[in-house]
């Protein structure tokens, strides 16, 4: 629906009333609005996109409501809440739109072609970011010149594209990397007045320190294992350079008075410099991302604009609107500004960037070749043409100004690849709100950054522990340690200077951020650049440093380079691990070609040969590392593919498989397998294993058993494989030949029980008992044993059940099923035929919601249901030697089948549908095209083993029609070779023709009364997920809670009636007595090894201890001790009686200071630094109160007591 060329003659448009266009009527108070005249800007129009007519949009809301309805409703609301009213440019967000002409001969019988869904209006699809562009469907008023009219520099920005809601549910990497405002009314009106809102903002406590201190001597004197015998530190002891590094890192301000970024090393222009400066020392017609911070929307503006822009809002006699812009993403590296600016010296000691970084002829002249080259381009290009966007040669990240008008809110958000970063307000002030980097908190704020509606309605600190507030103004400097979360505020106008850096004291930290974004599908332009690359320079210098240690020099000459310290050399077996991990990847045949070409883009030229650097950065850092040490980071970092899912199969560590892509050059593959002996890597290529691999050994037996967390004994099959290996392999050691074998035995065994059973305690068509755990063949009748004149009868206990379960998967009950027989010829079926309901079952059409996620990201997804059928089971077999053995035990067994709808995409997804025991179908298809040729696969008997099932067989249909487009795969029936994780042909597959289906005409029909139908309704208990929903809306818990509680009694809800007893209808108590059953109660049984039952400690005892500890009348350590003594000793009472039996009192104030006082004699040091400011030490005190009082004392009370003590 482009525009086409403009004609020459003037267009009408054929809703315009007689009297001519419409005329806008501005109101009073605006000085701008639509002009009357046809070369006015403001008189949208918009084409439709079948006969390709041009209308006023004005026109369309104001000729009729038939008119106006075929504007999407959302659009016309926006239209109606408007000052402008019709006026409203609402064809800027549409894609689509027919005018009523088109809609109505749509419809009409007339037409000979008519569409297959109605004609109407659709959005234009969301954009990763704004543009510029003008939309294709919509065009103003032509002007007098070709040349469009420069945007006067006052006027208002269009209106914002509403969204669909599936763009809302949608993670906006827009503006989380932006750090654009959600509803920033809200939010300034909060942090304005907390009180009046019920939130409480707390002061920082965070340290000032003098900028002298932070210098990379100071971040290398932390204590290590080996530097424990010092006995004074090299830092002073209220400024230990743990607080830059690890789990205790803060931020860290040095203020104006104290030297502000001078006395750090730095360096940035004089007070005088303006925004008018900064347009001009950077370029005029440099292009910058501006953010409207009401609206959201970001759009590029040379930074004559913006300059231009700020001095006309400046002057209080211009006219125009008021809108509130900030910029925070102008790097300016190259610039004469950056001439100007220096960071602070430690971010050049540490920053990867400035030490690692290859720039061939120094970092100096590689930035002034990019201006160079940046600057002839510009030259070349059209005069009037915005400059395009450059492509970095390296992470410039490092020199950014930050410019905010007043009332600026950049949203909470955690810089990328968890760098820190330094930040010096150079004019006016900015107010930071941090909220510590736990993994509770960074849980959290990962639940709220990816969903849209928490972060328009929830204020993130309601989901964290607390939040501090920072101010800085004009001169302070503040340095933000890896990971920490945080949102800014701007109270007056205010230039900043600042810079990203990523270093080697926090590598778990920026591996595990990497990581996070990957999972979550951040774009890679939002990424921390060339990160990986980064981390290859990084390997490669060390390994030269560490060799250069341990280089033997006669005369015993030093050493030029020294060894790193233990903290950096734990961070770097972090990222070895994460280095060789990405090699196995990219020789792994299994990856995909396009994450394998990724990764090897990622290496460095100069990388030679990448898994030996890898793998010689482990074994070198190894070295220097103490005997005895632990991986303290609790940080887990795992690798996973490009697009977020874990990688399928990994290479040996030393790329034992040998293979190579052949795309690749040979030159950076891992190469280890092809180096000789003497080798100084030879220790990572020990010679291949050849492997001998022995057929499963598998047998079942049927047992009764209860299920995990049940009381209750069921019929379960357990099914042990065992599987067998013997490994050889030879080599050469020292000039001996070596010979090493290994003989190894795998044994699984499994408990299945068989969910989809009808539990009627007889089969489905013969009155024989169901405990087919007996000996062989002792329950059979002669139904089931296929004797001639034996009739069937149905159990109509399998009828009730199945029609329970019909109403809980909300299908609709046929009133009319019938019974067919499907014929095919195996041992395990002595009539040659299965009864079952193929033509009419007895219920059909619901549907069933699912939980599917990784890492605490769920999304749910439905399946729907074809039908829900009654049938027989079959006999047990087992082939022994030549024989075939048949148990006619489960012979008519009554079952339930449920068909669904093929709504499952993936293997993970029919792993969450499965937890029964299941038949899989699997087919492909292209986009757009009918699915290919469908395979089942039989008897899966564990959620596991369905999702491999389903990923094999999805993997083999795709590998043969890539290979054989147009040859249909042959359709069988298959089974799963649970060792290999492959399946396997079983038979050919039966279609309907092969089975013969036909009636069964010695049952009747089902025909069920309308009122034993009510009976069944009200009959039926709360499903699991109404349970969730339910106690998730009314008292605030989270879904995977609600299912543990369910899960304590799955099928009699006593779980869910123990927790409302101890809630007792109290709401706020709701949260903290889900966590002290889910996690105190459950953890104490499981230790002493018991199930949970309503008696084990009582609703009411229970109910006792969580409002003793909500009240601070006992500490959570002593509830839990009682709840210790009730599940070991088995005795029960009040509370008071049992913390007497347990000799606990609770302390009184008199006798928490009596301990307070003690403590402070006990420790006299700690009490002195803790007088004389240093608050985190008083926590030593608080444990020693606590050792004190065997825990009766309440850790916050004491805490307040001992700081008022010390402090008077």
């Amino acid at each position: 629906m482009a525009r086409g060329k403009q004609k020459e003659e003037p267009e009408t448009c054929a809703l315009c009333p007689a009297s001519g266009q419409p005329v806008f009527s501005a109101p009073s108070s605006s000085t701008a609005g639509p002009s009357s005249s046809d070369q006015s800007p403001d008189l949208q129009w918009i084409a439709c996109g079948k006969c390709k007519k041009w209308y006023h949009s004005v026109c369309v809301l104001q000729s009729s409501e038939e008119w106006a309805g075929t504007v999407p409703p959302e659009l016309r609301e926006q239209a109606d809440a408007s000052a402008f009213g019709a006026w409203f440019d609402w064809p800027a967000p549409v894609a689509k739109w027919y005018c009523l002409d088109c809609i109505a001969y749509s419809t009409s019988p007339d037409n000979p072609k008519p569409p297959r869904q109605p004609l109407a209006a659709t959005l234009k699809k969301p954009r990763k970011r704004a543009s510029t562009t003008a939309s294709p469907t919509r065009k103003r008023s032509r002007l007098s010149s070709t040349d469009a009219a420069p945007e006067p520099v006052g006027s208002a920005v269009d209106a914002p594209r509403p969204k669909r809601k599936a763009a809302l549910d949608r993670p906006d990497y827009w503006n989380m990397h932006n750090h654009i405002a959600t509803p920033t009314k809200n939010w300034l009106d909060l942090i304005k007045d907390p009180k009046k809102y019920g939130r409480v903002i707390k002061p920082d406590n965070f340290p000032r320190v003098p900028g002298s201190l932070l210098r990379r001597e100071w971040v290398d004197s932390g204590a290590s294992p080996s530097d424990l015998g010092v006995s004074e530190p090299a830092y002073p002891p209220e400024f230990p350079p743990t607080l830059f590094y690890g789990p205790t890192r803060e931020p860290l301000v040095v203020t104006a008075a104290e030297g502000g970024l001078s006395s750090m090393g730095g360096m940035v222009p004089d007070a005088s410099l303006t925004v008018d400066d900064v347009a001009r020392l950077v370029g005029p017609e440099k292009l910058v991302d501006v953010i409207d911070v009401a609206t959201q929307q970001s759009s590029q503006w040379p930074l004559a604009k913006w300059a231009a822009y700020l001095k006309a809002k400046a002057d209080p006699s211009a006219a125009g609107p008021s809108k509130v812009y900030n910029i925070i993403s102008l790097e300016i590296s190259g610039s004469e500004l950056a001439q100007l600016v220096r960071p602070p010296k430690i971010v050049a000691d540490v920053d990867w960037v400035e030490n690692y970084w290859h720039f061939p002829g120094g970092k100096e002249a590689t930035m002034r070749a990019a201006a160079k080259k940046e600057d002839d381009e510009a030259e070349g290009e059209d005069e009037g043409k915005p400059r395009p966007r450059q492509k970095n040669d390296w992470p410039k990240v490092q020199l950014y100004c930050l410019m905010g008008m007043k009332d600026s809110w950049t949203d909470w958000h955690v810089d990328f690849a968890a760098s820190s970063v330094y930040y010096n307000v150079h004019t006016g002030s900015k107010v930071f709100f941090f909220i510590r980097p736990t993994e509770a908190n960074l849980a959290a704020y990962a639940q709220w950054s990816g969903s849209h509606e928490l972060q328009s309605n929830t204020w993130l600190p309601d989901m964290c522990d607390e939040v501090r507030k920072v101010t800085l103004t004009a001169g302070d400097t503040m340095i933000i340690p890896a990971g920490y979360i945080h949102a800014v505020f701007t109270p007056i106008d205010s230039i900043v200077f600042g810079g990203n850096f990523v270093h080697s004291y926090d590598i778990p930290t920026q591996l595990r951020l990497r990581q996070i974004e990957i999972d979550t599908k951040v774009p890679q332009r939002f990424r921390f650049p060339f990160f990986e690359k980064l981390c290859w320079y990084v390997a490669q210098k060390h390994v030269s440093d560490l060799r250069a240690v341990r280089t033997y020099r006669p005369g015993g000459k030093q050493a030029t380079v020294t060894k790193p310290g233990d903290r950096v050399l734990h961070g770097l077996v972090y990222l070895a691990r994460f280095l060789i991990r990405q090699v196995q990847m990219m020789e792994d045949p299994k990856t995909d070609d396009k994450h394998r070409r990724l990764i090897w883009n990622r290496i460095p030229n100069e990388v030679q040969d990448a898994g030996a650097l890898a793998h010689e950065l482990l074994w070198r850092v190894e070295q220097e590392l103490p005997d005895s040490w632990e991986d303290e980071e609790e940080v887990k970092v795992e690798e996973t593919g490009g697009k977020g899912r874990k990688k399928k199969g990994s290479a040996a560590v030393n790329g034992s498989n040998g293979s190579k892509p052949s795309s690749l050059p040979r030159a950076k593959s891992l190469q280890l397998l092809d180096k000789p002996a003497s080798s100084r890597t030879w220790r990572f290529s020990p010679a291949p294993w050849e492997q001998e691999d022995n057929p499963i050994a598998q047998n079942s037996t049927t047992v009764m058993l209860p299920r995990p967390g049940a009381t209750e004994t069921e019929e379960a099959e357990v099914v042990e494989a065992v599987y067998s290996q013997r490994r050889r392999r030879t080599r050469t050691e020292e000039g001996e030949l070596v010979l090493e074998e290994q003989d190894l035995v795998f044994t699984e065994r499994r408990t299945i029980w068989r969910g989809a059973q009808l539990r009627t305690g007889r089969k489905l068509f013969s009155p024989a008992s169901l405990r087919y755990d007996d000996a062989p063949n002792t329950h059979v009748e002669l139904l089931d044993a296929a004797f001639p004149g034996a009739l069937p009868v149905i159990d109509p206990e399998a009828v009730r059940l199945s029609l329970l379960t019909a109403f809980a998967l909300g299908c609709d009950i046929n009133p009319r099923s019938t019974f067919d027989r499907k014929h095919y010829f195996y041992h395990d079926i002595p009539s040659s035929y299965q009864i079952t309901q193929h033509y009419n079952p007895i219920a059909r059409a619901g549907s069933v919601r699912f939980e599917h996620g990784e890492a605490g990201v769920m999304r749910d997804f439905d399946v729907g249901i074809v039908q829900l059928q009654i049938e027989q089971d079959t006999a047990k077999s087992q082939t022994v030697g030549g024989e075939v053995l048949v148990d006619l035990n489960r012979a008519g067994t009554g079952l339930m089948e449920v068909v669904t709808q093929p709504d499952m995409r993936s293997a993970e997804e029919a792993g969450a549908f499965g937890n029964l025991r299941v038949d899989a179908n699997v087919s492909v298809r292209r986009p757009g095209e009918p699915f290919r040729t469908r395979c089942e696969i039989k008897n899966v008997n564990s959620v596991r083993f369905l999702q491999q099932a389903v990923e094999a067989e999805r993997a083999r249909h795709i590998e043969h029609y890539e290979t054989n487009p147009d040859t249909p795969l042959r359709q069988e029936t298959r089974g799963l070779n649970e060792m290999t994780g492959k399946t396997y042909a079983l038979r050919s597959k039966e279609e309907a023709e092969d089975y013969r289906y036909m009636p069964d005409s010695n049952l009747p029909a089902i025909a069920v009364k309308e009122d034993f139908l009510d009976s069944l309704r009200e009959s039926l208990p709360e499903m699991p997920w109404v349970t969730v929903k339910r106690l998730t809306s009314a008292y605030g818990l989270d879904s995977r809670d609600v299912e543990t509680l369910i899960g304590l009694d799955e099928y009699h809800g006593a779980g869910i009636a123990y927790f409302e007893e101890v809630v007792g209808g109290d709401v706020a108590l709701g949260r903290k007595a889900s966590n002290w059953i889910a996690h105190e109660l459950i953890g104490q049984l499981t230790k002493v090894n018991k199930t949970w039952t309503p008696e084990a400690v009582p609703a009411a005892l229970l109910r006792e201890i969580i409002v003793a500890v909500e009240e601070s009348k006992i500490t959570g350590s002593t509830g839990r001790n009682v709840l210790k003594h009730v599940l070991s000793t088995g005795s029960a009472g009040s509370l008071d009686d049992l913390l007497t039996a347990l000799g606990i009192t609770p302390s009184s104030a008199d006798d928490l200071r009596a301990l307070c006082d003690a403590v402070i004699a006990k420790l006299p040091k700690e009490a002195d630094k803790v007088r004389k400011g240093n608050d985190k030490v008083v926590m030593r005190l608080v444990g020693e109160v606590m050792k004190v009082s065997k825990g009766t004392a309440d850790a916050k009370a004491a805490r307040e007591l001992l700081l008022d003590i010390l402090r008077a």
